[in-house]
């Protein structure tokens, strides 16, 4: 009697576990429809930990390894599913013959048969339209094929089956980056017609690759069109918000278009992401300084900067410029008066340190000729006469035009003035030089002013 029940209790247990296991079954068959790959794939294992020999969960198993694209795993749990229940032989003879195929469209491609392997890998997506590696290597045919549109569309429909699927990442990979490559190359040869080109048909292979978006907001930013070089970098961003550079060129686009707030936010991320990008350092303390007045900011910011990189240029002219900007803004005060002696000699201070840090700046970089202005200038405020004719040549030098370098030939001219304490000579020198400064509107007045005093003395 004892043995009877416990036959009973058995029985009734087993029929309760197979219940449960077709109901997990079936709740992963649900998933592996809807692309739930990774949940199918802990329902159908959970089925098997209540029946280990239970022929659905392990046929669920061999298609799901088809998904993934994994033939050999999809063989083995056809076969596992054969052998715990002899009805799923029809499919492990489908996953043998897959297997068969599969050789067959490899042999083609080999023997660069390539539209003999499309015929195969075609036929058998047919039979299993959810094989990710059946449309791998029919994209890969194509490919060979010289067919890349026809590639790109199954590789894609590759990964959207399994979207892990490396090899078919790489082959669209591969394609995005050859027209990347050759819109970099016609971008370097200045042909911008044919490099948006080629980026954009890129974004048509790969419509998430992030570099065809940030080289097209590049491009668009060259040319002027902002607001569409900002839509571009901002998709770009969204694609791979970790790199530096996307961040950095999009707040030159912001600050072009005098966004400064957001130019400012996007230099800083652009520092967070790269702690030694000295650009983006720069830029940073250039807008602190110029545009919200934060000069202990930007004294912070450019000092760091000039720190770890003792050979950027532009950090030590910006730093130059923050105390040039310092002790012109005083110095404005102290020409509508009322100002102590300690305010005055704080002019002086900013503008023995901003000497200090343009001499540095032109030092390692001489090729731009507004920054030795910058600094005659400042060696102008200090009357260091000498100093301001000397580096005044220096920006001539490198911008011999009357009409654009007025600044450098009236400093120039002043000091000449000051220096030979208004001899012959020295005025005569002076009113060439100021002709030459009247021809930059900019200085025009002023010039004028100083060449009528020379010729009517008092």
């Amino acid at each position: 009697m004892l043995v009877k029940r416990t036959l009973i209790f058995i029985f009734i247990c087993t029929i309760i576990f197979s219940q449960d296991a077709e109901k997990l079954c079936n709740q992963a068959e649900s998933q592996l429809l809807s692309g739930d790959l990774e949940n199918a794939e802990l329902s159908f294992n959970a089925s098997l930990q209540l029946d280990q020999t239970y022929a659905p969960a392990l046929k669920g198993l061999s298609k799901l390894y088809l998904y993934k694209g994994n033939i050999k795993k999809a063989s083995t749990y056809a076969k596992n599913a054969t052998t715990s229940d002899n009805d799923f032989r029809p499919w492990s003879d489908q996953i043998l013959k897959l297997g068969t195929d599969m050789g067959s469209g490899k042999s083609n491609t080999d023997k660069r048969l390539y539209n003999e392997a499309i015929r195969v890998y075609e036929s058998i997506i047919k039979e299993h339209p959810y094989y990710s590696d059946a449309y791998f290597y029919l994209g890969y045919n194509h490919y060979k094929n010289g067919d890349i549109d026809s590639a790109s569309k199954n590789f894609v429909k590759a990964r959207e089956i399994y979207s892990d699927h490396k090899n078919a990442g790489v082959m669209l990979g591969n394609i995005t980056k050859k027209f990347l490559n050759e819109g970099n190359k016609a971008y370097k040869n200045r042909d911008i017609g044919t490099a948006k080109e080629k980026y954009l048909t890129a974004l048509k292979y790969d419509p998430n690759f992030a570099k065809s978006y940030y080289q097209l907001g590049v491009i668009e930013k060259a040319s002027g069109n902002t607001k569409l070089a900002e839509e571009y970098l901002e998709k770009a961003k969204e694609l791979n918000p970790e790199n530096h550079k996307i961040w950095f060129v999009l707040g030159n686009v912001y600050e072009i278009d005098r966004k400064i707030d957001r130019a400012i936010e996007n230099y800083k991320k652009a520092i967070e992401l790269k702690y030694d990008y000295s650009k983006a350092y720069g830029n940073l303390g250039k807008l602190l300084y110029q545009e919200k007045q934060e000069f202990k900011e930007a004294e912070r910011v450019l000092k760091e900067v000039t720190q770890f990189d003792n050979k950027y240029a532009n950090g030590f002219m910006h730093l130059g410029m923050v105390y040039k900007t310092q002790a012109l803004s005083i110095k404005k005060q102290i020409d509508n008066g009322n100002l102590p002696e300690e305010k005055i000699k704080a002019v002086k201070s900013n503008y023995l340190k901003a000497i200090d840090y343009l001499s540095k700046s032109v030092e390692l970089d001489s090729s731009n000729y507004e920054n030795f202005n910058h600094l005659a200038e400042s060696y102008f405020s200090v009357e260091n006469w000498n100093k301001v004719i000397f580096v005044a040549k220096k920006s001539v030098d490198i911008k011999n035009s009357e009409k654009q370098n007025g600044t450098a030939y009236y400093y120039w001219a002043v000091a000449e003035l000051n220096k030979s304490k208004g001899n012959k000579s020295g005025r005569s020198r002076a009113l060439n030089l100021f002709e030459k400064a009247k021809s930059d509107k900019k200085w025009r007045k002023a010039a004028e002013k100083n060449i009528y005093d020379i010729k009517n003395p008092k």
